[in-house]
């Protein structure tokens, strides 16, 4: 996760706090936090404080359940569901309930003997596919059978948002991105989890941001 808003918040005192859950932080949490939090996370991070073992997170605990309740955390810029792509970092509605369960439950450790020292899987920017790429503004003829295989939007505003659709010669959408509250801070290339068919004749479309230019990754 990106630094938390609440940082200017004094973490909780946990002292006393009551254990009312069967989750802990080594058998059900940490390996949320080492896929999802730790990239930025950990000390060097690009957040301000790391949360890269209980002894970090837990004063955080209330903090990190307000923010995943309202998926502000980890920041993404795309809505979940409305296509698919490959090192989502977004979290599963079931992470969610596992971390606010956790939270709630007065954020146990569990047996410290399992803390793990996995290095995170780090979902920074990276590298955009490579492939010709079809310039969409507003809409872009497919005029050949291509497969997609991934989404840029280069020179996109702070705020804007917009989605991305394939509409193929039956008449059927194949969602393709959705970009909600666009931050540059948080871009990255996006790489679709399984290349999408489109034949020949299917037009892409650009809804919500007039003007606004997506490039689409065609598989070489």
């Amino acid at each position: 996760m990106a630094a938390l808003l609440l940082v200017a918040a004094a973490p909780g005192v946990w002292a006393h706090e009551t254990i009312t859950t069967k989750l802990t932080w080594t058998r059900d949490i940490q390996r949320i936090f080492i896929k999802r939090c730790m990239s930025c996370h950990q000390a060097g991070g690009a957040a301000p404080f790391a949360l890269s073992s209980w002894k970090e997170a837990r004063p955080w605990a209330v903090a990190i359940r307000e923010e995943v309740a309202a998926r502000r955390m980890p920041p993404v810029n795309t809505v979940k569901g409305f296509g698919d792509f490959r090192d989502d970092p977004a979290l599963t509605q079931e992470e969610i309930q596992l971390i606010m369960d956790w939270a709630n439950g007065g954020a146990p450790e569990g047996d410290p003997r399992l803390e793990s020292d996995e290095l995170p899987r780090l979902w920074n920017a990276g590298q955009a596919p490579e492939g010709e790429r079809i310039v969409v503004r507003g809409t872009a003829a497919v005029k050949k059978s291509v497969r997609l295989v991934g989404l840029v939007a280069p020179g996109l505003g702070e705020g804007v948002e917009l989605q991305a659709v394939l509409e193929r010669p039956d008449g059927s959408l194949e969602p393709l991105a959705w970009i909600k509250d666009y931050r540059r801070a948080w871009a990255r290339p996006l790489v679709f989890r399984e290349p999408v068919e489109a034949p020949a004749g299917s037009r892409i479309r650009v809804l919500g941001a007039a003007g606004a230019v997506v490039e689409v990754v065609v598989a070489e």
